[in-house]
């Protein structure tokens, strides 16, 4: 095996550690939301509940991604970033819960009722916009300083725009999460977690640098 050979196999090993690094930071952090998706059945009379649960999510992600920015020393990176995020995040995606759940409710209730099938469609785009806002802002909070207001501003132009892009972010974390969930293996299914959070911000900050780099 040449250096190359080495090199690239290196840069592999450190990639695998970084997704088992980022699933065990999620897990340790998310543990009610991490057991339940993994070994209870997503139900209509049980997915408010996991909405719920998912509040602590978010200033998961903003800490995750504070680490992937600072690139070496992932562990210490991460609880550092949730030391100096946690009040700006928590606060955010309480909000941001609290919608989801509000924005749920109502597409639980219109599928219930078939009289009411037309608002499906704007409720869907409704939590596609709400779910990609909770992505950005979880990067804005990562890597910038700022105000909550003008940090979820930003995020909410970032996620009105690029919508090819954000499509397929969404497409990506839901395809990556649906494939586990059907293998039935909850090991696998935390495992992979950390992909869906390494890949959304590569994908986030790609979109990002492309944005700062427009004259």
């Amino acid at each position: 095996m040449d250096l190359l050979d080495m090199s690239r196999l290196m840069r592999l090993i450190e990639r695998l550690g970084n997704v088992v690094i980022s699933s065990g930071l999620l897990l340790m952090t998310n543990l009610p939301l991490a057991f339940s998706l993994a070994f209870i059945p997503i139900q209509r009379n049980n997915v408010l509940i996991l909405i719920g649960l998912s509040v602590t999510l978010g200033p998961s992600l903003t800490a995750l991604n504070y680490a992937y920015f600072h690139g070496d020393t992932l562990v210490r990176h991460f609880f550092k970033g949730y030391r100096d995020n946690w009040r700006q995040a928590w606060a955010v995606f309480s909000g941001l819960t609290g919608l989801l759940l509000l924005f749920t409710y109502d597409s639980l209730f219109v599928l219930a009722n078939p009289q009411f099938q037309f608002f499906l469609i704007p409720l869907v785009f409704v939590l596609a916009f709400l779910v990609l806002l909770g992505f950005y802002t979880a990067l804005l909070l990562a890597r910038y300083t700022g105000s909550i207001r003008n940090q979820v501003r930003n995020a909410a132009i970032l996620t009105g725009r690029h919508g090819f892009r954000n499509i397929g972010l969404l497409v990506f974390a839901s395809s990556v999460f649906l494939v586990t969930k059907a293998t039935n293996m909850p090991l696998l299914q935390l495992l992979l977690a950390g992909v869906i959070a390494i890949g959304s911000f590569y994908w986030l900050r790609g979109t990002l640098e492309r944005v700062i780099s427009k004259p």
